[in-house]
């Protein structure tokens, strides 16, 4: 043997080495995808040998598994065209090690010297990955079908004459499908003599872990509602009770619960006469717009709930003549944006008294598709508001127990 001759040799067998040290089954192809070489891992993972596979076409690996048209033609024009591709994917039963999936990719390269066209096809066993992503999938789709269960109850729809002497309408908007469920939620609850409470909080967090935890929000608010009439009263015993949970749960002592804070906006309203009182706990400042389409904005602010002990929320008083529309908002219509510009509460204001023309069906519509327009169709984050207006008639009220 001639030297040169011999140098080949050592260079072809140097990196022959080389490709015996890669994990993942590699095999050289030449342009007629004849197998030219393979280096042991695709040996050991499909279980075959150098005589069953150095030069035999590459459609006849594994009894024709991999004569695929689609893979055979990618293959050809990644040689003739100088091309790549990556991560197609073989699903089958291989022979010798079942049910499998590969994803291959492959490579031109030329032999040194001569500049042989020659493939480097490699091959990567994803199938416990998939899998792995199979059941995840699963589990967030089971998930989903949960959070969902649980969102009609958060954001139950009340009739819209359902409290006489005034009407109530909602309407939710979801920034994105893969949040599964947001944080928003809203209540209301009438007592048995004339008054009526509306309610809409914003939890920070989204998926199933935040949908229970705003599920038990929303009935342990219900309970201090009940026993406290004053909006500030159940904002102070809320932000008591949301502050002890939060610290046990953060220095481990309650496996459940959550430290983040929770925004309310809380509206007591007397039916008969339309006079009310609110109280505010990190939310956006309510928003009054009159039967001729003036508006007011009542002064009111406070901390969210759960962040500072002992703190006090200061209620505001505000009369509803007939045609008056209370609004309640979170902070999803306001910063809807569009660029660097931000709706605001003036942008809020505006859509409101334009859908004042209209029932309160459409002044909800008219707010929700304004924020979103005003951001190019998408909001960033969850949206939600409670309207309640005040009708003509004022109602005689009789005493009894409403809990819808």
């Amino acid at each position: 043997m001639t030297r040169p001759r011999l140098r080949t040799q050592e260079v072809v067998t140097y990196a022959q080495n080389i490709v015996d040290t890669i994990r993942d089954p590699l095999l050289i192809l030449n342009s007629d995808l004849r197998v030219l070489s393979a280096n042991r891992a695709f040996y050991q993972v499909f279980r075959t040998t150098a005589e069953g596979t150095e030069n035999q076409p590459f459609t006849v690996l594994g009894g024709g598994q991999w004569n695929i048209p689609e893979l055979v033609t990618l293959l050809k024009n990644t040689i003739t065209k100088h091309g790549t591709f990556d991560d197609y994917e073989v699903e089958g039963d291989f022979s010798g090690i079942g049910q499998r999936v590969m994803l291959l990719n492959a490579r031109e390269l030329r032999r040194p010297g001569n500049g042989t066209k020659l493939l480097v096809l490699s091959f990567e066993d994803v199938t416990t990955r998939k899998s792995a992503e199979a059941d995840l999938s699963q589990e967030q789709n089971q998930d989903k079908k949960i959070a969902r269960a649980l969102l009609r109850p958060m954001l139950f729809q009340p009739k819209e004459d359902a409290f006489s002497g005034l009407m109530v309408q909602t309407a939710y908007a979801m920034a994105s499908d893969e949040a599964l469920v947001g944080g928003d939620f809203w209540d209301t609850f009438a007592y048995d003599h004339g008054h009526v409470a509306l309610v809409l909080g914003d939890v920070m967090g989204h998926g199933l872990t935040s949908a229970i935890f705003t599920t038990e929000l929303k009935h342990t608010m219900r309970a201090y509602i009940r026993e406290h009439e004053q909006p500030d009263a159940i904002l102070y015993h809320m932000n008591q009770f949301l502050y002890q949970s939060s610290r046990l749960f953060s220095e481990g002592i309650n496996t459940e619960g959550s430290d983040a804070p929770v925004c309310i906006a809380l509206a007591v309203i007397e039916r008969e006469t339309g006079a009310g009182t609110l109280a505010i706990a990190g939310m956006e400042p309510p928003i009054i717009v009159r039967a001729n389409g003036d508006t007011d904005q009542p002064v009111a602010a406070g901390m969210p709930l759960g962040v500072v002990a002992q703190e006090e929320y200061k209620q505001v008083g505000f009369q509803l003549e007939a045609g008056d529309t209370l609004i309640l908002s979170t902070d999803g219509i306001t910063e809807a944006r569009q660029g660097r510009n931000f709706l605001d509460t003036e942008g809020l204001i505006r859509l409101a008294v334009e859908g004042n023309r209209g029932d309160l069906e459409e002044m909800a519509n008219t707010i929700m598709q304004g924020a979103r327009d005003f951001a190019g169709g998408k909001l960033r984050d969850d949206a939600s508001i409670v309207l309640a207006r005040r009708t003509a008639n004022s109602p005689r009220i009789e005493k009894k127990q409403l809990d819808p």
